[in-house]
């Protein structure tokens, strides 16, 4: 699909304005029936199929609140694949950092504890990202961190032993990436909490590798009390939910919000992690997602289905092997907050 034409609907969904672009996709800004902002994915027609599937099942099988989720899945009328996203409007992680002196030991619990939980989520369900980095992190309205970027996400067996997913390159990788992105992080936390992140990232870098996601968890545990991201362009806090959000340290351990904590001053006295979650937007995009799945026509659940296969597929006819070894599958990709911007002048929309 070119750029320079558009069409005004995509998959079912209005088109509002081209986003982005690079040489496996243009990401088109559409809005459903109910005038909500979401992403539409336009795979290129020459990107392999056995790698667009790949993608957008890794997506559906990875499921985890800070996990881009796969909201819906068809087709344009000349055949290209559609994915539907969320749509994260306040960028990039990376582009945080670097606007970004001094971060407060709150931000980077908000940051770091989701993150981390994500990663052992995803290998836990038999999904390695492949490339992870801080430019693939984006944040959502509400300032939660988002792991975008499943383009080279490899697929394996969720039952594998931690013996042999250690093997799996993949997988090193993406806990070689955390550690790094947690280094950063930590590196611009100043004031009370300054020391206790020198000592954190000093620890991380003498863990291996296998250990940093657990390391990581347990340290940002009695690290500080989550708070709101601040950015600089508005110097405001984001709504309350983000903080609500921030606490998934807690959530990790399975526990609620401890009492030896202070909370931040943004979130309910005596709430349960849990419960925050489960009425913030997590929850409604829940709903969302269940109301779309029942509207939609059955030739577009089918392929929503046949991603389901796809990744069961996969998992089955993937092998082990050591790292350094030939053949993982995965597929270049940019990421979805770090590609190519649309040209300034709107494209020319046509039905």
């Amino acid at each position: 699909m070119s750029l320079a034409v558009l069409p005004t609907r995509v998959a079912g969904f209005r088109v509002t304005r081209a986003l982005a672009r690079d040489d496996r996709a243009d990401l088109l800004l559409v809005r459903d029936d109910g005038s909500v902002a979401l992403v539409a994915k336009v795979f290129r027609p020459g990107v392999e199929r056995a790698a667009v599937d790949r993608e957008l099942a890794a997506l559906a099988r990875g499921a985890h609140r800070h996990v881009l989720p796969l909201l819906d899945a068809g087709c344009t009328s000349d055949g290209a694949v559609v994915g539907i996203l969320r749509h994260l409007p306040c960028g990039s992680l990376a582009r945080w950092l670097e606007g970004r002196e001094l971060v407060s030991a709150g931000e980077a619990v908000t940051i770091l504890a989701p993150l981390a939980d994500a990663v052992r989520t995803l290998h836990g369900r038999g999904v390695a990202h492949g490339r992870l980095a801080s430019s693939r992190v984006l944040f959502d309205a509400d300032g939660a961190p988002v792991l975008t970027g499943f383009g080279a996400a490899v697929l394996f067996g969720s039952d594998a032993p931690p013996v042999l997913r250690e093997r799996i390159p993949e997988v090193a990788a993406d806990l070689d990436a955390l550690r790094g992105i947690a280094d950063a992080v930590l590196g611009h936390v100043t004031g009370a909490g300054a020391r206790r992140a020198a000592e954190l990232r000093a620890d991380l870098a003498g863990v291996p590798t296998d250990e940093v996601a657990a390391l990581l968890v347990d340290g940002l545990f009695s690290f500080a009390a989550g708070s709101p991201i601040r950015f600089a362009d508005s110097g405001a806090d984001l709504p309350a939910s983000a903080a609500a959000r921030a606490p998934t340290v807690a959530a990790a351990h399975e526990v609620a919000e401890p009492e030896r904590r202070r909370p931040s001053p943004r979130v309910p006295a005596g709430q349960p992690v849990a419960v925050l979650l489960e009425r913030g937007p997590v929850s409604v995009a829940a709903s969302a997602l269940r109301a779309r799945w029942r509207s939609i026509d059955a030739g577009r659940r089918r392929i929503v289905v046949g991603l389901v296969a796809a990744s069961a597929a996969a998992a089955v006819a993937m092998v082990l092997v050591p790292s350094g070894a030939g053949g993982s599958s995965r597929a270049d990709e940019s990421p979805e907050g770090a590609l190519a911007p649309a040209p300034a002048s709107s494209p020319r929309v046509t039905p």
